[in-house]
């Protein structure tokens, strides 16, 4: 079967987005007693979606799940382990929900994993197997083979994911039984094939990555409210980022630039929000830089939504991304926004479109591209933010993403 890369973004071209369901409507049917499928009770195609652990509540797949044409497709969901207590929704709204294991980790190789998988694969009649990440990529297909599933997926979420030469022998065995390979951006497909040269090109596909756009777009909450539930003054210019504090994130280069800013914009902030092993080393050096009171590690923050609204400027600094989905939450919220010329983020500003790229490790560009986004003109500023949100809105809504993979399962079904 040929795959061109960028289906799930042409999809929406062809009308195929009119038959997907929000999280909400499909919640509320569940509710109400429609659940999808029961097992026998008719011909539609089960698929089982399989992670290697439950952490909890993950929005983003419970509404892209629950999002699913349940019409035509019966969801599974299967968890290599159980990390967390926390009820799963997915279970909750009716999903089929295994955990093949209660361990919360086990060592390669668990052969007892394998069989008790296949077993749940052979007694869900699941006909396609949709494997996030590598470890369940492994143990899916290895448990799909002995099963019988006549469809085995497998997606990538993020750069770099075969750099050990451990890693690129599994997936030497183990890829070439998968029948297609879901990268969540072009840059990640790329980096699946020059990691795995004897992958055939039509076989990894960019399947794209999604948020519920209006969840951000529609926030009610003014920007004075946010402003004051994080203690910022109104009148501030807030420049801010949000992610793990993690060298990859490269946050200490955002504010030594951040202090460059300052010396134009006396009155500046900077807000991080995330938690990490850097928070101390992060903190000592804005306050050798004289920037205690303007720097603001927040740490975890558990409404995003509150933050984003009360930026003026997003900025990702990161060496490394995959597709990331803070950048597109910004974008959503009409925040102009500066990322790094670096794996996915280029590919979802389309090259300084829909914001500012900048160099990871160029300090003065880094400076010079904060100032001139918060110099900007009021004019230029409300266009790029316009633009950007409608760009995130045809491309990277879960029902552009529900479209492209549904289309993925019919041809692979096909």
């Amino acid at each position: 079967m040929r795959r061109v890369p960028g289906l799930v973004r042409n999809a929406i071209g062809r009308g195929a987005v009119s038959g997907a369901k929000t999280l909400d409507q499909a919640a509320t049917e569940w509710s109400e007693g429609q659940t999808p499928h029961q097992v026998g009770s008719d011909s539609r195609p089960t698929v089982a979606w399989l992670w290697n652990r439950y952490i909890g509540p993950v929005p983003w797949w419970e509404a892209l799940i629950l999002g699913l044409d349940h019409e035509r497709y019966r969801p599974v969901c299967l968890y290599l382990k159980q990390s967390s207590e926390v009820p799963n929704p997915l279970a909750e709204h009716g999903c089929a929900t295994h955990y093949i294991s209660r361990l919360r980790f086990f060592r390669w190789f668990n052969p007892w994993v394998i069989a008790r998988l296949a077993g749940v694969l052979r007694r869900e009649k699941v006909d396609i197997l949709h494997c996030q990440g590598h470890q369940s990529t492994v143990y899916g297909t290895l448990a799909a083979h002995r099963a019988g599933v006549p469809v085995v997926l497998s997606h990538v979420h993020g750069l770099g994911r075969a750099r050990r030469v451990r890693r690129r022998w599994i997936n030497r065995l183990v890829l070439p039984r998968v029948g297609r390979i879901l990268a969540v951006g072009e840059a990640t497909r790329q980096d699946v094939l020059a990691a795995n040269p004897f992958l055939p090109p039509e076989k990894v596909c960019s399947s794209g990555i999604s948020i519920d756009v209006g969840h951000f777009a529609d926030y009610p909450v003014s920007r004075a409210e946010a402003r004051r539930r994080f203690d910022l003054d109104e009148g501030a210019i807030v420049v801010g980022t949000t992610g793990r504090l993690v060298p990859t994130k490269n946050q200490a280069l955002l504010i030594e630039a951040f202090g460059r800013l300052r010396r134009r914009h006396p009155t500046a902030v900077l807000v991080i929000a995330g938690s990490g092993r850097l928070k101390e080393a992060l903190a000592d050096q804005a306050a050798r830089l004289g920037l205690a009171d303007a720097v603001r590690l927040l740490g975890h923050v558990a409404e995003v939504r509150d933050v984003l609204r009360a930026m003026d400027v997003f900025v990702l600094t990161s060496e490394a991304e995959g597709l990331p989905r803070s950048l597109i939450e910004a974008m959503a919220m009409g925040v102009p926004c500066v990322a790094s010329n670096r794996g996915g983020m280029p590919e979802i500003l389309c090259g300084g479109r829909y914001g500012r790229i900048i160099e990871p490790g160029d300090l003065e560009g880094v400076a010079r591209t904060l100032i001139e986004v918060v110099d900007m003109p009021a004019g230029d500023r409300q266009a790029l933010m316009q633009a950007a949100r409608e760009h995130v809105w045809r491309q990277y809504d879960h029902k552009v993403m529900l479209a492209g993979l549904q289309q993925i399962y019919d041809e692979e079904l096909a």
